[in-house]
């Protein structure tokens, strides 16, 4: 191949400059728009300030590791004023604006038996109930029998009233009982105080007060 004189020259010149060392820069000397932005697209446009500038740098380009800092699962590396480069899981955000109502759930189990409560007022007075059976007679002194057959006026009468009128010391200590034997007895009587008149039998011992009245006073049986 053959060059000319021209060619020659050029062809020395550029194997020079191959072979100089590159000279170091001085400070100040390459500016930040000299350097393209790490989209590779352009210098930053602008002379404030030295050095290399964030759009330099490209994202996620620092990292924890290449600081020799490791952080904690659930951490990031955060740079702050006061403490620099340090691991942070982050600084909460504003409560965020409520959800809409869920759809209820299902009824739980019924929960354990509360204490009593106070006790409440009296209540209105309920209706009389029905009358009980009769209690068993006391003691009695004396026993004066009325009944239908024959009578000695002294302890055995036809009629209550002349048995009523027979006695004559009935007292609370000392009472009396008029036995109705099973009957009708026509004529009224006037009782006495401790003298109780006591029929055999609810049914059998009816007193009249005269033969045309129209409904007879059946007499209580009591035990003596």
């Amino acid at each position: 191949m053959h060059l000319g004189p021209g060619k020659i020259a050029a062809f020395l010149a550029a194997a020079v400059l191959a072979t100089t060392p590159a000279s170091a820069a001085k400070n100040d000397e390459i500016h930040s728009q000299h350097i393209k932005e790490a989209d590779g697209t352009s210098g930053q446009n602008t002379k404030a300030g030295a050095g290399v500038k964030t759009a330099h740098i490209e994202n996620g380009a620092v990292t924890a590791e290449k600081l020799g800092i490791l952080c904690p699962d659930g951490n990031y590396l955060q740079f702050t004023a006061l403490g620099g480069w340090v691991c942070s899981v982050g600084t909460p955000g504003p409560q965020g604006p409520a959800g809409p109502q869920g759809p209820e759930g299902l009824q739980g189990p019924a929960g354990p038996q509360g204490p009593a409560g106070p006790q409440g007022s009296v209540g209105a007075q309920g209706p009389i109930g029905p009358e009980g059976p009769a209690g068993p007679m006391p003691q009695y002194a004396g026993v004066k029998v009325v009944h239908q057959g024959a009578a000695d006026n002294v302890s055995t009468f036809n009629t209550i009233a002349d048995a009523i009128a027979a006695i004559a010391d009935a007292s609370a200590s000392n009472r009396y009982a008029v036995l109705v034997m099973p009957g009708v007895y026509v004529g009224g009587f006037t009782t006495k105080d401790f003298v109780d008149v006591v029929g055999q039998s609810r049914s059998g011992a009816v007193a009249m007060r005269s033969w045309g009245a129209k409904r007879g006073c059946p007499i209580d049986p009591r035990a003596l």
